[in-house]
C-alpha cells in the first residue's frame, strides 16, 4: 500500500489527501487531479477497455463531455490506448466481463479506452525522469574551481 501524503488545498477549506503515487503520476505526466482520477479509473475498471459512458458513471456521473476531454488528454499523452470496436464486439465484451452496459443494436461502433501495461507505464515514467535528469544536469553544471 502506498504511503499517504497530506496535502492541504485551500478550496472551500477542505483537506484533500493524495497518495504519493497520485502525486508522482500527476507531476511526471502533467495531469490535473481529475485527469489522474480518470486515469486510475481506466486502469482499475477493465483491462479489456472501458467506454466513455461507463467511465463517466464510475467517476460520479460526470458529464460525458468532461470525461471525453480528460480521456483525450490521457490519450494524447500516450497514457492510454484507444481501440475501435463494433457494437456487436462490444456486446460480447460486456457479456464476458459483466461490467459494462451492452448496446441494444449491433450496428455502429464505439471506442474503448484501455490502460498501458504496468511495464509500459514504468518505461514512460523512466523516460520522463531521464529527461528531467538531463535538464537538471545541463542547467546546474558544477562550477570550475
Amino acid at each position: 500500500m502506498a504511503a499517504q501524503t497530506q496535502v492541504d488545498l485551500e478550496v472551500e477549506k477542505v483537506k484533500v489527501e493524495f497518495s504519493e503515487a497520485d502525486l508522482v503520476i500527476r507531476a511526471l505526466f502533467g495531469l490535473t487531479k481529475k485527469q489522474a482520477e480518470c486515469f486510475k479509473k481506466i486502469y482499475n475498471i477493465s483491462k479489456a477497455g472501458v467506454c466513455i459512458s461507463y467511465l463517466g458513471e464510475h467517476m460520479g456521473d460526470v458529464d460525458r463531455s468532461v470525461v471525453q476531454k480528460q480521456v483525450k488528454v490521457l490519450f494524447d499523452k500516450g497514457l492510454i490506448n484507444r481501440k475501435q470496436v463494433t457494437l456487436a464486439e462490444f456486446r460480447e465484451i460486456c457479456e464476458r466481463d459483466k461490467n459494462q452496459h451492452s448496446s441494444s443494436t449491433d450496428r455502429g461502433y464505439l471506442y474503448l479506452y484501455e490502460p498501458l501495461s504496468k511495464s509500459e507505464l514504468i518505461k514512460k515514467a523512466n523516460a520522463k525522469m531521464d529527461s528531467w535528469r538531463s535538464l537538471l544536469d545541463s542547467t546546474f553544471k558544477p562550477e570550475a574551481m
